[in-house]
């Protein structure tokens, strides 16, 4: 099992590499708006939303911010976090596979996560602004129900709670999976 979880980690930082050099990685005027929203950020300009939108939460554009400053703008830094948020959403995945399906299903999923589909890869290799956050609420809730189905407490509940209302506020498209 490890080196499964070696080889997928490795194939699905250089599929992201690949698509980060290659024309797929073609940036675009989403990703710059998600670049300028976390630079206000640092200025001190807040906002819920997306710019001239009512959806769309500024979440990642907020996580995005300290990267920035610590880095800098480029096109590298802006993409970390969409990265990141997909690699940590591949562990949920992992978590929820081994509480449903037991540890080698969920090993097998959270790899999976990680380096397919290709439209996913691709996708979430650019910062569009929630995409990727939205993968990670809904990996997150998924696991977090489980949870609260197992053993239902006050904190359990709270916390699923919380969850659903920040994933929300980024995304309705998380809206079949805080249901379900």
């Amino acid at each position: 099992w490890p080196l499964l979880v070696g080889a997928a980690a490795v194939a699905g930082l250089a599929l992201r590499v690949w698509v980060y050099r290659s024309d797929l990685g073609t940036t675009d005027s989403d990703e710059a708006v998600v670049g300028l929203m976390a630079l206000h950020f640092l200025d001190g300009e807040w906002t819920t939303f997306f710019w001239g939108q009512g959806f769309g939460g500024s979440q990642e554009a907020l996580l995005t911010a300290p990267v920035l400053w610590v880095t800098g703008p480029s096109w590298a830094a802006l993409r970390a976090v969409p990265v990141v948020l997909t690699a940590v959403a591949a562990l949920v995945v992992w978590r929820v596979g081994r509480r449903t399906f037991g540890e080698p299903a969920g090993i097998v999923a959270g790899c999976l996560a990680w380096i397919w589909p290709p439209f996913l890869v691709q996708r979430l290799t650019h910062q569009y602004g929630f995409y990727a956050s939205g993968l990670l609420y809904s990996a997150l809730l998924l696991l977090l129900g489980l949870r609260l189905a197992e053993r239902p407490t006050r904190a359990r509940a709270a916390l699923f709670g919380l969850v659903v209302g920040l994933a929300l506020w980024q995304s309705a498209q998380v809206l079949p999976v805080a249901v379900g």
